[in-house]
C-alpha cells in the first residue's frame, strides 16, 4: 500500500516539474520575442512638436 502512495507521490512530482518546466520555456520564447521587438524598435523614436497655436503637427528627425 505504502508502495503505491510513493508511486503517486513519484509520478505527481513528475507532472509538476513538467509543467513548470513547460512554463520555463514559454517564459524564455516570450522574453527573446520581446527582446527581439526592442532591438528592432530602438531607432524608431519620432519626436512631436506641437506649436502654441495647433494647426498641423509634423515631426522632427534628429540629425546624428
Amino acid at each position: 500500500m505504502k508502495l503505491a502512495w510513493m508511486a503517486e507521490d513519484i509520478a505527481s512530482a513528475r507532472r509538476a516539474t513538467s509543467f513548470l518546466v513547460a512554463l520555463l520555456v514559454g517564459s524564455m520564447l516570450v522574453n527573446l520575442i520581446l527582446a527581439i521587438f526592442a532591438v528592432r524598435l530602438s531607432g524608431h523614436e519620432r519626436i512631436v512638436i506641437v506649436p502654441p497655436s495647433i494647426h498641423k503637427t509634423f515631426w522632427v528627425s534628429p540629425t546624428g
